[in-house]
């Protein structure tokens, strides 16, 4: 066990297994998940980590103006980042693309359910935006329909929304 941040004494570790009761070993394991699982986050600690790094990177990114009605002058609450295609709706993989994110004030990404057909409309124009809706949707009858996807199982969907936390945070701090 490593609880004080030191490699543990194996040929020890090996004794104590071979002679400890077994109540005694399943405390210990017991206590090395509880170790393993408090320095992990949950899945859902991480998306939230990791939708505060797509805010701030949209801020960065982009003037402080609605991509949908062009009202100036977002701040504070007014100032949301809103999608082209709700985050809901879309596989794990696309839902924090920073190319189907951009600023909107409240009225039209709460109040008026994002103008979604303002916002894909500007999308199709704009290089990043039509490969983003290339690549997670199909077009049919001239609208844009989310592909339908096999969702990640809970290992990958970890490891996947770590990489995009330290891939954002690069980003953040160039």
């Amino acid at each position: 066990m490593c609880i004080r941040n030191k490699p543990p004494d194996w040929g020890f570790v090996l004794l104590f297994i071979l002679t400890a009761p077994l109540r005694t070993l399943k405390i210990i394991s017991i206590l090395l998940i509880l170790e393993s699982k408090m320095k992990k986050k949950t899945l859902a600690e991480l998306k939230k980590i990791l939708w505060i790094l797509c805010k701030k990177i949209i801020r960065k990114l982009y003037p402080p103006i609605c991509y949908t009605c062009g009202k100036t002058g977002l701040q504070k609450w007014n100032w949301q980042t809103g999608h082209g295609k709700p985050k809901g709706a879309l596989p794990l993989k696309f839902q924090y693309d920073l190319r189907n994110l951009r600023p909107q004030c409240m009225t039209c990404n709460i109040h008026l359910g994002g103008c979604t057909d303002i916002f894909l409309a500007k999308l199709e124009k704009e290089k990043e935006g039509k490969q983003f809706l290339k690549e997670s949707c199909v077009k049919i009858d001239g609208r844009w329909e989310i592909k339908r996807e096999e969702p990640m199982g809970s290992i990958d969907a970890w490891i996947f929304v770590n990489n995009l936390i330290e891939e954002y945070t690069e980003i953040l701090n160039k």
